[in-house]
Parts: structure tokens; sequence; C-alpha cells
């Protein structure tokens, strides 16, 4: 109980304070902004991880890099 109850009782503070911020529409003008750039870098993040796992030095770890693309692919 230790452990677990203060972060829950954090994320329902957290939870209580955003239902009221949400829907202020500067805050929602800035949630807009952000989505593009949090998709530009989970893409940039997949590209690296896919491109840095086909470039291996010695070629033999091509099951990295056929899962990487598999998960970029699928938008993880």
């Amino acid at each position: 109980a230790a452990v677990v109850l203060p972060s829950f009782a954090v994320i329902l503070i957290v939870t209580a304070l955003l239902r009221h911020v949400i829907k202020n529409k500067y805050i929602q003008a800035v949630l807009k902004g952000v989505k593009p750039c949090i998709a530009g870098i989970i893409l940039a993040t997949g590209l690296y991880m896919a491109v840095s796992n086909i470039l291996t030095k010695d070629g033999t770890d091509i099951k990295a890099a056929v899962i990487s693309l598999g998960l970029l692919a699928s938008g993880f």
C-alpha cells in the first residue's frame, strides 16, 4: 500500500485538475500543436532504430532489423 497509494493519489489529483483545464481554448491549441511533434519524434526514433539495426557492422543481426521495420510499419 505504501508503494501504490502515493502514486494513485497523485494520479487522482492530476486527473481532477486536468478535467477543468483541458477545456481551455489555449490548452487545446497547445495540444493540437504538440500532436504532430510527438508523431515526428516517434517516427524519427523508429527510423533510427530500423536503420541502425540494418546497418550493423557484421550484418548478422537481421532479426532485429525486421522487427524494427515491422514495429515502425505498424505504428508502434
